[in-house]
C-alpha cells in the first residue's frame, strides 16, 4: 500500500508539472483512529501555535500577503496562508519537515530558507504536508502551485480543476492502474463547498479511491489530496480540515 501510495503521489506532482509546462508562464506522528475523529489535545481552529515548535507567525495574527509553508505541531498541521487547518490522531504519522523537504527535492542537509522560498515563488509544484494512516489505507497530502502573476489572477481554482482531470488517467494508467475514472465535481472542506476531483481506479484488484480539492490564495493555487483503498471514505476525511 505504501508503494502504491507514492505512486499516485507522483502521479499527481507529474499532472502539476505538466500543467505548469503547458501553460509557460516518518516520524512524527499525529491525528484519526476513524476519519472525522479529533484528537483531545487537537488545536481548535483560529488558535495560536506555538512558534518555538512550528517556527511560524502566530496564527492569531497572520500575513494575508507573505507566504509561507505550512507546519505541524503534534497531530495538528496547520497553513495560515491558505486558511486551512488539519488534526489527526495517534493512528496517522505525518512526514517530518526532512522528509518533505526531500519530496521536495532538496537533500536534507542541504536545505535552506531560501531554497524553500525560491521553490515556492517558482510555478513549480511544492509538497506542504503528507500523512499517512499507520495501516496503511488512507494517505492525505497537501500540494500547492505558483500560477504566476498572469496565470494566478485569471484562473479559478474551478478552471484548474478542469485543466487536470483531463491528465490524471493517462498518467495513471503509465503507472499500472486501470479501470481509471475521474471527473469534476465539488466537496466541502474547512467550511467551504469548493470544486474537486473525483477519481476511481483499481490497482492490483485493489480499489483506489481520491479526492482532490482545490482552493485558491492568492496567486497560488491549493490542492488536497484525500485517497483511501478499498473503500471510499475521501469525504468524511475532508470533514478533518477547518477553517483557520
Amino acid at each position: 500500500m505504501k508503494k502504491t501510495a507514492a505512486m499516485l503521489m507522483a502521479i499527481w506532482m507529474l499532472a502539476l508539472m505538466l500543467t505548469a509546462c503547458g501553460q509557460q508562464a516518518p516520524e512524527q506522528t499525529g491525528g484519526t483512529v476513524e476519519p472525522g475523529a479529533q484528537s483531545d489535545d487537537a488545536v481548535e481552529p483560529g488558535a495560536a501555535q506555538d512558534q518555538s515548535v512550528t517556527g511560524q507567525v502566530d496564527a492569531s495574527q497572520p500575513d494575508e500577503e507573505e507566504l509561507e509553508m505550512g507546519s505541524v505541531n503534534g497531530g495538528t498541521y496547520t497553513n495560515t496562508f491558505a486558511g486551512i487547518g488539519c488534526a489527526l490522531d495517534e493512528t496517522w504519522v505525518f512526514y517530518t519537515k526532512e522528509q518533505i523537504a526531500e519530496l521536495n527535492g532538496f537533500l536534507t542537509d542541504g536545505t535552506s530558507d531560501e531554497d524553500m522560498k525560491k521553490l515556492m515563488e517558482n510555478s513549480q509544484s511544492v509538497q506542504d504536508m503528507y500523512a499517512s494512516s499507520t495501516d496503511g489505507l488512507m494517505t492525505i497530502n497537501v500540494v500547492f502551485q505558483n500560477m504566476g502573476l498572469l496565470l494566478g489572477t485569471t484562473m479559478s481554482a474551478q478552471e484548474y480543476a478542469e485543466l487536470h482531470v483531463t491528465q490524471i488517467p493517462d498518467a495513471m494508467a503509465a503507472y499500472g492502474f486501470e479501470d481509471v475514472a475521474a471527473s469534476v465535481t465539488t466537496a466541502e472542506l474547512a467550511g467551504e463547498e469548493r470544486p474537486a476531483i473525483a477519481l476511481t481506479a483499481t490497482i492490483q484488484d485493489i480499489p483506489v479511491y481520491e479526492l482532490i480539492v482545490c482552493l485558491r490564495q492568492g496567486n497560488y493555487i491549493y490542492c488536497v489530496t484525500l485517497c483511501s483503498y478499498t473503500e471510499d471514505v475521501t469525504a468524511q476525511m475532508a470533514e478533518l480540515f477547518y477553517a483557520l
